[in-house]
């Protein structure tokens, strides 16, 4: 994978300004904007045909991280949401049809390795914390182990585009469940 922008001549070296990311055939597969080594604005990723396949617009992900008192590249404290959160509950939330590999298989099938990550054959687990609503819905994503700033962001992403789980219930209410999941980036 080839790329076209510009890096600073100090170590370390940091990404700055517009990239354009190429396939090894040539074909441009993103093309976004870059600050301070971290990506920045809306990015543009490409199918192999060239038509636009995702718009990731960066700067709502690192507006999320903010919310929850987040920086892209923190390993960070507890929060507090205000409301009780359980780790455990009498029916823990399920997703999907309730097999336990179906939230794996949906954080598969819908993560993009990051292009520069891959280009530097950047690898990791990133461990990311989230909460299972009442209502079913994914909330307060946070990385609670980095691996790197692009893995995360990317992380962040794929997990606050969650479907609706069935929620978790305690003595037969629903209440907020949290979990901490893993998500492993691996290049063959």
């Amino acid at each position: 994978m080839l790329y076209s922008g510009s890096l600073s001549s100090k170590e370390p070296e940091m990404r700055e300004g517009t990239f354009i990311f190429y396939g090894s055939r040539g074909n441009i597969i993103a093309t976004g904007f870059y600050s301070n080594d971290f990506p920045s604005g809306e990015w543009c990723y490409f199918t192999e045909k060239g038509d636009t396949m995702q718009l990731l617009n960066y700067e709502h992900v690192y507006q999320h991280m903010k919310n929850n008192g987040q920086k892209p590249d923190d390993t960070l404290p507890a929060m507090d949401t205000g409301n009780e959160v359980f780790m455990v509950v009498e029916d823990m939330p399920v997703f999907r049809n309730g097999n336990a590999g179906e939230f794996r298989n949906f954080i598969f099938e819908n993560l993009r390795y990051p292009v520069y990550a891959s280009q530097k054959e950047i690898q990791g687990r990133v461990f990311v914390q989230f909460t299972v609503e009442k209502d079913g819905k994914v909330s307060n994503a946070r990385i609670v182990r980095s691996a790197h700033p692009d893995l995360d962001a990317e992380t962040l992403r794929v997990v606050m585009e969650s479907p609706e789980w069935t929620p978790g219930r305690q003595r037969g209410q629903p209440v907020n469940v949290q979990f901490t999941f893993p998500v492993v980036f691996l290049l063959n």
